[in-house]
């Protein structure tokens, strides 16, 4: 499916116009899957956004949607990179490019939760720390765009759904 770029697009928009619930609710989900979705945080995404998103009191499911869309093997490389590049400019000569790219294949050779966390664990504590900071620099103006643009989505999706409702009570009643 990660082949066809576009229709993967199709396919993570589609399920996103589908969620019922609040625009709000659903939008700090979606803002709250791509701040995770772009942090180097992959063996740990799906429990970091449930944590998140039941304290937080938001849509999980969107945040799961939205952290999958932007969280792919197309991307990961960029935001490793991003977010190792960011880290470097924060804390100076903690980290290598070397390592982190040993990271990233791993993850991409499917290797495992463990094999994953005990990688990333040899980095060192300074290590992860510059590259988390950098990931969350890096997500910040996304979360910013993906809350805006998908609470723009999900207000007129809502309306186009009060206009049906509407209009099914008016064809509902009697002449």
């Amino acid at each position: 499916m990660l082949t066809k770029p576009k229709r993967t697009a199709r396919f993570y928009y589609l399920k996103l116009i589908r969620l019922q619930g609040e625009p709000r609710y659903l939008a700090k989900g979606v803002a709250l899957g791509v701040f995770i979705g772009i942090t180097p945080t992959i063996p740990l995404h799906t429990i970091l956004i449930l944590a998140l998103a039941f304290t937080l009191r938001t849509s999980k499911i969107s945040a799961l949607l939205a952290s999958w869309a932007v969280s792919n093997p197309l991307t990961i490389p960029a935001q490793y990179y991003f977010s190792w590049w960011f880290g470097k400019l924060l804390f100076p000569g903690t980290l290598s490019w070397h390592k982190v790219n040993g990271v990233i294949q791993m993850i991409e050779a499917g290797s495992g939760f463990m094999a994953t966390i005990h990688q990333i664990t040899a980095l060192g504590a300074k290590a992860i720390a510059a590259m988390v900071a950098g990931g969350c620099l890096l997500a910040l103006p996304f979360t910013v765009a993906g809350y805006f643009i998908s609470l723009s989505i999900f207000q007129k999706i809502e309306m186009r759904r009060q206009k049906r409702r509407e209009g099914r009570k008016t064809n509902d009643q009697p002449s």
